[in-house]
């Protein structure tokens, strides 16, 4: 029997594995997300759009997407209770996830779950 592949989730941002070739289009990853399977001769290695076909990517999404609506949840609330209690201490947390929410990740992220939506009603 086979063994079954492990892939890992990652970002060209974030690192490389190997050659960084895609095993599947034969093209170089350099930007976007990939998957990576370490074997004993090589790193086989995707572009996600290459491995579009894998339940992880909606997974990974989908707890991106919770992560964000979370985030903005809990700073709608830091903001309602500063401004009630005048509690300076929460600044710090209210700005650093403004910053995040602001980020380029969380604007890709977002980009890229409009485009995927507006693919799938079509």
């Amino acid at each position: 029997m086979a063994k079954k592949k492990r892939w890992q989730y990652c970002s060209a941002k974030g690192g490389s594995h190997g050659t960084m070739i895609c095993t599947a289009c034969q093209k170089k990853v350099t930007e976007g997300e990939y998957r990576v399977n370490e074997t004993e001769e090589a790193y086989h290695v995707q572009h996600r759009a290459c491995s579009k076909i894998d339940p992880k990517w909606a997974e990974l999404d989908s707890q991106g997407d919770a992560s964000i609506k979370s985030v903005r949840t809990r700073l709608a609330a830091y903001i309602t209770f500063r401004d009630e209690w005048n509690e300076s201490a929460l600044n710090e947390e209210i700005e650093e996830m403004q910053t995040f929410l602001n980020s380029d990740y969380v604007k890709a992220f977002e980009q890229r779950m409009e485009v995927a939506a507006v693919a799938s009603s079509s």
